[in-house]
């Protein structure tokens, strides 16, 4: 995000921007004049395995429970060599990085233009839509407060408005009255990744 700024953990010269910061984008964005995008200059794989090592030894030594890894902005996807590099980390770590096969992705329903009350509608019609199977859904909730009013870029700088309609719409009571009419079993990840017996 713009106006917040993140180093890595290790020495990763083609990781960062010239102030030893990664970028703030992965990819060009086309609609922000100058703005750095990692993909700019070459990645040095070595330093990229590095720093994916050192960020999940660290989430491993202060969360050893954690069930499977996860991208900030598609980092894991920056190109072909950074993918497979992720898919080898993951397996030797045990740690997920993809969901497995038969647990379907379904489309998102927030957006920074979207009211709190559209996006619960939306929430809602998802829910209602839902065939039978096991289903994930990536979004992004928090609050309109604090450090989260300071997330944001040009063409997306309703982040903190945005994030607590995802809140408001995940513990709506409409919402949940839904989950329960449609009989939907509600699960972490780590229950989804777990074979079954």
């Amino acid at each position: 995000m713009g106006n917040l700024k993140w180093r890595p953990l290790t020495n990763a010269p083609t990781l960062t921007d010239a102030d030893g910061y990664f970028p703030q984008f992965i990819w060009e964005n086309k609609n922000l004049k100058n703005s750095t995008y990692l993909l700019q200059k070459s990645i040095s794989l070595a330093e990229a395995e590095r720093e994916f090592r050192a960020q999940i030894e660290l989430v491993k030594k202060y969360l050893p429970w954690v069930s499977h890894l996860s991208a900030h902005m598609g980092c894991t996807n920056a190109n072909a060599d950074i993918k497979a590099l992720v898919d080898r980390l993951a397996a030797e770590y045990k740690l997920p990085i993809q969901m497995p096969q038969g647990i379907v992705r379904v489309q998102g329903f927030s957006g920074s233009s979207k009211s709190p009350e559209r996006k619960e509608q939306d929430l809602i019609a998802l829910l209602k839509n839902l065939t039978p199977g096991t289903h994930f859904l990536v979004e992004h909730p928090g609050y309109d407060s604090g450090d989260m009013k300071g997330a944001g870029h040009e063409g997306y700088e309703n982040v903190a408005y945005d994030r607590e309609g995802v809140t408001r719409a995940f513990t709506s009571a409409a919402v949940k009255k839904v989950i329960a009419e449609r009989n939907i079993r509600l699960m972490s990840i780590k229950e989804a990744l777990e074979p079954t017996k």
